[in-house]
């Protein structure tokens, strides 16, 4: 009956391939990218593959609630979840390219902790919402 927030993999893998994007895009063509996107991060099209990174999050648990939706909620503290992110490659990765992997995945990770983390508001961390009627009064995500 009350849904409850929680932090997914989706969420991790989908900020990687934010992170990807974003930066390849200034280095490399279009078409590059997006073949490199769907060779890591999976793909529909043209033809649907899981790719080569595979991101879960076990053990996970919410520690703190989430601030309540209402004016009542402006003071509680914001929501904390606890877990593990395990990063794994999935058996379609060449050996060669392992290590490979493993470093842009490292960068990746370093750069989302560092720039806004995963969820709501981490494309624009910490900015004020206190024109907002409901909170968080602050939107972002720490690690």
């Amino acid at each position: 009956g009350h849904p409850e927030a929680e932090v997914r993999a989706t969420a991790f893998k989908s900020m990687l391939r934010y992170r990807f994007r974003a930066f390849a895009r200034g280095v490399l063509q279009t078409a590059e990218v997006q073949r490199l996107e769907g060779l890591i991060f999976g793909a529909i099209q043209p033809q649907p593959k899981h790719g080569y990174l595979r991101v879960r999050v076990i053990n996970g648990e919410v520690t703190q609630p989430e601030a309540r939706p209402n004016r009542e909620g402006k003071n509680d503290p914001c929501g904390q979840e606890k877990g593990t992110l395990v990063l794994d490659d999935s058996a379609e990765v060449p050996d060669p390219e392992k290590d490979t992997l493993a470093e842009l995945v490292k960068n990746l990770l370093w750069l989302t902790f560092h720039l806004g983390g995963i969820g709501q508001g981490a494309r624009r961390p910490c900015y004020s919402r206190k024109n907002c009627e409901q909170p968080p009064l602050w939107r972002g995500s720490d690690f």
